[in-house]
């Protein structure tokens, strides 16, 4: 049996955030990595976090990185983000620490907002780190098997995409 998760980074966490809400009970994981929570200006002052966290049941994994400098990103809302996921079962979080000096723009690739340095630990695409409680190994990519996720990141088996070690 496939299993279907979606990951946002940075401004995708609303997309990703949204698409949790909108497909709960129809995905098995969600996770989020720089999450927006302080973005400046637009409708949702407090990013993610001004949307309905509480109806996502699915198992979720909150990352983001200490030094993240990105203004819409802090690495407070880390904790505010898993606080946030009152409804979802299991909640893991993980802030990284460490990496190479930056070579981007602060909310830039080649930056703590973007694990820069670090991905051998962090791996987004295909390492060590898996959504929640889903023990077997998953794999992030688009599907197409689904119309309902058509547009959405999704995971399959049998690679891991993040897990909590």
């Amino acid at each position: 049996m496939a299993h279907y998760g979606v990951l946002g980074m940075s401004f995708g966490t609303f997309s990703a955030t949204n698409s949790a809400i909108r497909l709960n009970g129809v995905l098995d994981g969600f996770a989020v990595c720089s999450a927006s929570t302080a973005p400046a200006g637009g409708p949702l002052p407090n990013g993610i976090l001004d949307m309905d966290l509480v109806q996502i049941t699915m198992p979720a994994l909150v990352v983001g990185h200490q030094d993240d400098a990105c203004p819409g990103t802090p690495a407070s809302g880390v904790a505010a983000v898993a606080a946030g996921l009152t409804s979802a079962a299991p909640v893991s979080q993980r802030v990284f620490t460490g990496g190479s000096p930056p070579m981007s723009q602060e909310c830039g690739p080649k930056s703590p907002h973007g694990y820069f340095g670090i991905d051998d630990q962090v791996d987004l695409h295909g390492g060590r780190h898996a959504i929640g409680s889903l023990s077997h190994r998953l794999e992030w990519r688009r599907s197409k098997a689904r119309q309902p996720l058509r547009n959405a990141l999704a995971v399959r088996e049998p690679r891991v995409a993040l897990s909590m070690e």
